[in-house]
């Protein structure tokens, strides 16, 4: 089987993970997700959570992006046990090694 390259593969592939990482991080971590929500004096349903980082030894630090659809910004969010630091990231400063959801983001 031969390796697919990053540009072949389909905007619809990027948006359905950006999909499941929204319905499933308010499960998973529903006071993170409160927390994140409060900072951005958001709507949940206008957070996407489009990127997640587990630290592989401690399951309760975690990082990622969240983007703000109705603002059009995006977060860098990262949760240490109790603490949280939510960020705005420039959306024109990301590139492809920062988040692949930069590919999408004109489709949110």
């Amino acid at each position: 089987m031969q390796p697919v390259a990053l540009n072949d593969i389909p905007d619809e592939i990027f948006l359905e993970g950006i999909t499941q990482l929204t319905e499933l991080f308010p499960v998973w971590f529903p006071q993170s997700f409160k927390i994140l929500c409060e900072s951005l004096n958001a709507d949940s349903g206008d957070v996407l959570i489009t990127d997640f980082v587990e630290d592989q030894n401690d399951e309760e630090i975690y990082e990622g992006f969240a983007y703000d659809r109705r603002r059009k910004k995006m977060y860098a969010y990262l949760f240490d046990h109790n603490r949280a630091q939510i960020n705005e990231v420039a959306t024109d400063s990301l590139t492809m090694r920062d988040t692949y959801s930069v590919r999408v983001l004109h489709l949110l």
